[in-house]
């Protein structure tokens, strides 16, 4: 009824005004072999793995992580990774259409029960959260708190990209930046430069300036966190 475009704002604006802040674009490395390993195996050490940095980094960090689907959500839910996270001071959360609601181990939750939890948790500034997703527009999440995204899914649509990118950009109290994050396992480097061109397709095409996502950060970049310029000239 509109036309494909309805309002387009300039990103630098939105930033300056407050309203959204930069993605950082960070690349993990992980010695996991994709061959060797079971899908839940992987996403369970990836995981660690980012929780670990995140801890390292904020007090109180909000991590979304985009699975690859229902089963794998599943998957974690009944492993000992809930545990683990719960040891840590985190609340585990998840939904799904086959999972339904997760919320620190009760599990069918309704979704308007999910959504109510969520933004409580998230304009809690000393709740910790691991919220695990499949489709995000479907299951209606959107916490400005979160300080971090993940893709366990090594493939999707720009449009996609953008969507989840755009969960963790939004702006709240204290915070500077929103990271996204890829990691990179042993076995799978081509499928991660596939992903890291979606997402730096997505961010271009939104407007967004390569230099406010691909800069290294003075007093921020440690010695497994690497810049992407070659990622991103190789899109």
């Amino acid at each position: 009824v509109y036309g494909e475009l309805i309002c387009k704002v300039n990103f630098n604006t939105l930033v300056d005004q407050g309203v959204i802040v930069s993605p950082r674009l960070r690349l993990i490395q992980s010695d996991a072999n994709l061959d060797e390993s079971r899908e839940l195996d992987v996403n369970i050490k990836t995981m660690k793995e980012i929780v670990n940095k995140a801890d390292s980094g904020s007090d109180t960090p909000k991590i979304l992580f985009c699975t690859q689907g229902t089963k794998a959500i599943g998957d974690i839910l009944d492993s000992k990774f809930i545990q683990w996270a719960f040891d840590r001071g985190y609340n585990v959360l998840s939904i799904d259409s086959k999972n339904q609601g997760y919320i620190n181990g009760e599990t069918g939750i309704s979704k308007g029960k999910f959504l109510t939890q969520l933004n409580k948790l998230g304009a809690d500034p000393s709740a910790k959260l691991i919220v695990m997703h499949y489709s995000m527009l479907g299951e209606g999440i959107d916490v400005k708190s979160f300080t971090a995204i993940s893709f366990l899914r090594k493939s999707m649509g720009d449009i996609f990209a953008t969507q989840s990118i755009g969960r963790v950009i939004r702006s709240s109290p204290g915070k500077t930046h929103g990271d996204v994050i890829v990691v990179q396992h042993s076995s799978d480097t081509d499928n991660v430069r596939s992903l890291i061109c979606d997402i730096v397709r997505s961010l271009i095409e939104s407007g967004v300036p390569p230099e406010s996502f691909l800069n290294e950060e003075d007093g921020r970049a440690k010695e497994d966190d690497h810049v992407l310029y070659t990622a991103s000239k190789d899109c």
